[in-house]
């Protein structure tokens, strides 16, 4: 089966090789981005994914709040991203009969890696270079920080992928490289 797929602004084709279900199938999906099957995209064309991302099996996407996934984004195994909520303060009625939904965008900035098992809940906001470890829940209250480790339920910090003396080894390392570079021209 080929299914139509919108790549910032040109139309290719994603070759699916296994059972996907689109309630529409239109979605920006950036240059180099894999998607292995089954994968569930609900609402596809609120949902953006940058370049070179890694989507791995039994991802679900729920983008009727908005999903923006940034570049060299890795969502691992039966990783759950849920936008919207049913209102469950409706006197007389029961949650599911609930009409009224509550959206709230998601962003998840370039090179997190989410782990197999994360449940990211609307209005999250995870920063670049963000690892979410295996199990996790993300709320909208976790004010994440760039590069750094989170776990649990709910998600909190572990601890930062880097202590500031590397990060400012590799800044002066990579400007010495820069600098290298340019003499050469």
């Amino acid at each position: 089966m080929k299914i139509p797929i919108k790549i910032l602004g040109s139309l290719y084709e994603l070759q699916v090789w296994a059972t996907a279900k689109f309630y529409s199938l239109i979605i920006q999906i950036g240059s180099g981005t894999r998607i292995k099957a089954p994968f569930y995209f609900m609402a596809p064309g609120k949902i953006q994914i940058g370049m070179g991302c890694r989507i791995y099996q039994n991802a679900c996407l729920n983008g009727h709040g908005g999903i923006v996934i940034g570049n060299n984004v890795v969502l691992q195994n039966n990783v759950s991203i849920i936008s919207n909520q049913h209102e469950y303060a409706v006197p007389g009625k029961t949650i599911a009969e609930g009409k009224l939904l509550k959206y709230s965008p998601i962003i998840i900035e370039d090179g997190a890696w989410i782990s197999p098992g994360v449940v990211i809940l609307p209005g999250s906001h995870i920063r670049k270079g963000c690892l979410i470890g295996a199990g996790a829940i993300v709320t909208r209250t976790l004010k994440t920080e760039e590069n750094s480790i989170y776990v649990g339920n709910p998600a909190r910090l572990l601890k930062k992928r880097f202590s500031n003396k590397k990060i400012k080894t590799y800044a002066v390392m990579a400007d010495v490289l820069e600098n290298k570079n340019n003499s050469k021209k």
